[in-house]
C-alpha cells in the first residue's frame, strides 16, 4: 500500500523525504512511491489530504508514484507504444514481402520446369 506506516525498509522515520530531504516522521502524512521506494510528504508532492486518506484505506491494488517516477513511466509508456506500432508495421511489411518472395519463387520454379521440359 502506498501510504503504509511501514515498508520493507522499516519505519518511515528513518527515511528522508525525496522532495524536501527532511526526515519523514511517524505522524507525518507521507507516501512511499511504488517505483523508487522513496518516502514523500504529501505537501512536497502536492497530494491532497483526501487522496492521501483514500490511499491509506486502499489495498495494494492502488499504487502511488512520485512526480519523477510518474513522468519517467509516462515517457516509457509512450516509447513502448511507439515501438509496438513500429513492430506492427514491420510485421505487416515482412508478411507482404514474404508473399512477394513466395510469388517470385513460384515463378522461378515454373520457369525452371519450362527449361527442363525443353531439354
Amino acid at each position: 500500500m502506498a501510504a503504509q506506516k511501514k515498508n520493507t525498509r522499516g519505519n518511515k522515520e528513518k527515511h528522508s523525504c525525496g522532495g524536501c530531504t527532511n526526515f519523514v516522521l511517524s505522524d507525518d502524512k507521507a507516501l512511499i512511491c511504488s517505483i523508487c521506494d522513496c518516502w514523500f510528504h504529501i505537501k512536497c508532492e502536492r497530494v491532497s489530504v483526501s487522496d492521501y486518506e483514500l490511499l491509506q484505506r486502499s489495498d495494494d491494488s492502488i499504487q502511488w508514484y512520485c512526480k519523477m517516477c510518474k513522468g519517467a513511466s509516462q515517457k516509457m509508456y509512450k516509447m513502448m507504444t511507439l515501438i509496438h506500432k513500429r513492430q506492427d508495421h514491420l510485421e505487416s511489411e515482412v508478411k507482404s514481402l514474404t508473399t512477394v518472395v513466395n510469388g517470385c519463387n513460384d515463378r522461378l520454379d515454373n520457369q525452371s520446369q519450362l527449361f527442363k521440359d525443353l531439354d
